[in-house]
């Protein structure tokens, strides 16, 4: 109790000698330990440490503060009750105050200090560094002592240790002390904190990021870890820190709740997180560029990870820090067999921020992620990046320009041959034609009104139209809708797209009917038991007959005013009966009905 009374000694350098002297008495033996957690040397402790501001002497004190809880937390008395009750009394609040020192060597006055008057004791160095303390007290004990006084012995030595006191407080420049053990001491006691098993008490590692979290504790980390990066250089144990601190990162991304990773995606964390990562410049020596590699990997995981929350606030901000452009620099900027773990780990999470957002996927184009895509197309991430390369043509002007500039419409026809690949390219390329001849049309019809021609310039064609009209781009639509068992859900998926194209641009549509092939496949499949799959082909056959040069040849080459007549009289579904008889009435408005003609009319009456 002497002992804990002492601690609140307002001297501070008395102070920090009782907190070594607790230091020394609880590491050799563990039921003194036990005697002042039970007499509430933890409060004291905790307050004291975060009382003090940041200066040489505090400086001091926490670090013999840390010194002091980091031995309370490593105690395996009792079963870890003395951890238990440093975090009860607000001892990770006390962790994320030491982690915030920066993180620097102390600065050292090379000013000395001039004397002023002969009797006066002064410094005749920078510095007096505290362990000679002892032998400055001597020689001021020496000097005092030639001045004659006959006092007693024992008042001669209190007023002389007073006036020492005074004199190293108010005279001698403090010995600047060194903040970077300290900030060790603290990450080491934080991972014994999270890495708590407490047995018979349910706390679960997801509370102890919770508590963390709410102290602000991760913009401290990933400062620290950004101030060790920038210092660490060939040193190995600086990097060992770096990796504790990497480490722990790890654990509030993985195990922390949505309220955690809330906290992981705030704007000074993230900021601190990709100062981090362009560090990674291989600059330095073999160890620091090593090192760097492996603490980019592990930053990049966690988020990867994050980018997998399904929380839209997560996501959001991971885009606000540009988070995406600096990922996308990873991926490769020329032709791979084999992709690193790095590149997966970016492409998975740029596959779950780009998914389901344009404005996303835009901000991966405009960072250069379309030829990057195209590199991965031979490894094995392909799957995630011709996922991520067919949803830019959905996305924006933007995106398809870059596609325009990388070939993007000979990419989706080169993987329309692929079965697993063939709807989705359609489907791209049908989504792009839409948007591409409606921004195409809106320019021309403006250039028209600017020349105050009545007459629109049609003579020009759409970029990805005039790629479609050519002769193997419309063999690879043709051979993909051949290809395609009538009874397949892929055919039933393929007939949408395939639709849009065709009524989208009259001449592909046109080119479409010259096609003996592709009309014969409409044909032959008219008679499909399903109705929508009915509905799509007969619609598909009106748009090509729309811009047919010949409709009686076209009818009577494939046989069809027969079939399109048995269609009008299906009574399953009144749209299937309602567009056949929209088409016989073109047939016979062209002379292609004949003696069915009348036939026709009593099936209308």
């Amino acid at each position: 109790m002497y002992v804990l009374e002492m601690m609140n000694i307002t001297h501070l350098p008395t102070r920090i000698q009782v907190l070594e002297l607790v230091s020394i008495m609880i590491e050799t033996d563990s039921v003194v330990l036990q005697t002042f957690v039970l007499v509430g040397m933890i409060p004291d402790l905790v307050r004291m440490s975060l009382s003090s501001t940041i200066n040489n002497y505090s400086v001091e004190m926490k670090e013999k503060t840390s010194k002091i809880a980091h031995q309370v937390c490593k105690s395996k008395v009792n079963d870890g009750n003395s951890m238990r009750m440093f975090i009860a009394s607000g001892g990770h609040t006390m962790l994320v105050d030491l982690l915030r020192i920066p993180y620097a060597p102390p600065t050292i006055p090379t000013t000395p200090t001039t004397p002023t008057t002969p009797t006066t004791p002064t410094s005749t160095t920078t510095t007096t560094p505290r362990s000679t303390s002892s032998s400055s007290f001597s020689s001021f004990t020496a000097r005092n002592s030639m001045d004659g006084d006959d006092r007693d012995e024992d008042d001669d030595e209190e007023e002389e240790e007073d006036e020492f006191i005074a004199f190293v407080v108010h005279t001698l420049p403090p010995t600047p002390s060194d903040p970077r053990p300290v900030i060790r001491r603290a990450i080491d006691t934080i991972r014994l904190v999270l890495d708590v098993k407490a047995s018979g008490v349910n706390v679960h590692k997801n509370e102890m990021c919770r508590k963390f979290s709410q102290a602000d504790i991760l913009p401290a980390l990933t400062q620290s870890m950004l101030d060790m990066c920038r210092v660490a250089g060939e040193i190995p144990k600086e990097w060992t820190y770096v990796q504790h601190l990497a480490n722990l990162l790890h654990t509030f991304c993985y195990h922390g709740d949505i309220k955690v990773k809330a906290n992981v995606v705030e704007s000074i964390v993230m900021r601190n997180v990709l100062a981090i990562i362009n560090l990674g410049n291989n600059q330095g020596g073999p160890l620091q560029q090593q090192n760097m590699k492996v603490l980019i990997s592990q930053l990049v995981k966690c988020i990867s990870h994050l980018s997998m929350v399904m929380s839209p606030s997560v996501i959001e901000a991971l885009q606000r820090e540009n988070v995406i452009p600096m990922l996308v620099s990873f991926l490769p900027d020329s032709p791979i067999t084999t992709s690193d773990r790095l590149q997966n780990t970016v492409m998975i999470a740029i596959y779950h921020l780009c998914r389901l957002s344009p404005s996303r996927q835009e901000q991966a184009a405009a960072a250069g992620i379309v030829p990057r895509l195209l590199h991965l197309f031979g490894t094995a991430m392909k799957q995630m990046s011709l996922e991520v390369f067919c949803n830019l043509a959905r996305a924006s002007d933007l995106c398809r320009q870059r596609l325009s500039e990388n070939g993007g419409v000979d990419v989706y026809l080169m993987y329309m041959e692929d079965r697993n690949w063939a709807r989705q390219c359609l489907t791209s390329l049908a989504s792009w034609l839409s948007k591409d001849m409606d921004a195409h049309e809106s320019a021309a019809a403006k250039k028209a009104a600017a020349k105050q021609d009545a007459k629109k310039d049609a003579s020009s064609l759409s970029v990805v139209e005039q790629e479609l009209l050519r002769e193997g781009a419309l063999a690879r639509m043709i051979t993909l809708f051949q290809r395609e068992r009538t009874e397949s859900s892929e055919f039933e998926a393929i007939l949408k797209p395939m639709l849009d194209i065709v009524s989208k641009s009259a001449r592909i549509n046109k080119a479409l009917g010259k096609s003996s092939l592709f009309v014969g496949e409409i044909s032959k499949r008219l008679q499909h038991p399903n109705n929508v799959v009915r509905m799509n082909l007969l619609k598909m056959l009106k748009f090509i007959m729309d811009h047919h040069d010949d409709l009686k040849i076209l009818m009577e080459t494939f046989q069809l005013y027969s079939q399109i007549s048995d269609l009008a009289k299906d009574g399953e579904m009144a749209a299937v009966s309602f567009l056949a008889n929209q088409i016989l009435d073109m047939a016979n408005s062209a002379g292609c009905g004949g003696a069915a003609e009348e036939e026709t009319k009593e099936i209308n009456a």
